[in-house]
């Protein structure tokens, strides 16, 4: 069953009670309690789960995410979610191996916590993108905007998690939706490729799946995250 925590100032469900412990982040315009379902499914199989808000999300406020003043807020958002992952995770008790599992947005923001974070034993990024700067520039095809300007992708440089993962060699699921409109498939084929194809990172796409979680997902990831406990 689960419950309502704030760990150190960040409202969360908590759910399970097993020794992996896992946090769960939600995607854009969205709130902890969409994936209250999922996080069931992983605490029914020995985790504990943590679900938080992201900044301006939830029960931290709200604005218009679909307007286009909104969605220029997204890249900030993401930038908190990261620079505050050292709080939330000094707040979490037990020891036993921790992992981060992010849906679209979430998938963005776990993806640079994990690559800055070597204490973390795993990701799983559902319909995100590892690389950051080639995410902006499909996402500006996409949208008829221009190329962005050195000085717009200063930020998203810094923090992009492709570099830093390219470096490493450790433990991702990577799982996108062959038809995915809001976050094409092509960013994270790019990613995987520039990341050399490891023997430690899974890419699998599903076919005719867009935008969206389904149960086979939910299912590959209670597997593969039981194969790296």
């Amino acid at each position: 069953m689960e419950q309502r925590a704030e760990i150190n100032g960040i409202p969360c469900l908590v759910m399970g009670n097993g020794a992996p412990r896992c946090i769960m982040y939600h995607g854009w315009g969205s709130r902890k309690e969409v994936l209250q379902f999922f996080g069931s499914i992983l605490a029914q199989n020995g985790f504990t789960v943590y679900i938080p808000d992201a900044p301006h999300h939830g029960e931290r406020g709200s604005f218009d995410y679909h307007s286009a003043e909104g969605k220029e807020r997204f890249w900030d958002v993401i930038l908190e979610m990261v620079e505050e992952y050292p709080q939330l995770a000094a707040g979490l008790p037990g020891s036993g191996p921790l992992f981060l599992v992010g849906s679209s947005m979430g998938g963005f923001a776990g993806s640079a916590m994990f690559a800055r974070h070597r204490d973390v034993a795993g990701i799983v990024n559902l319909m995100g993108a590892c690389a950051w700067e080639k995410a902006e520039e499909v996402f500006r095809r996409m949208s008829g905007r221009p190329a962005a300007e050195d000085e717009e992708l200063a930020r998203i440089r810094e923090y992009d998690p492709l570099p830093l993962l390219k470096e490493q060699n450790r433990p991702m699921l990577l799982l996108h939706g062959s038809s995915d409109p809001v976050v094409p498939v092509e960013i994270q084929r790019f990613a995987y490729k520039e990341l050399g194809q490891p023997e430690a990172v899974t890419f699998t796409e599903i076919p005719r799946i867009g935008h969206t979680t389904t149960l086979w997902m939910a299912e590959e990831t209670v597997r593969w995250l039981k194969g790296h406990v």
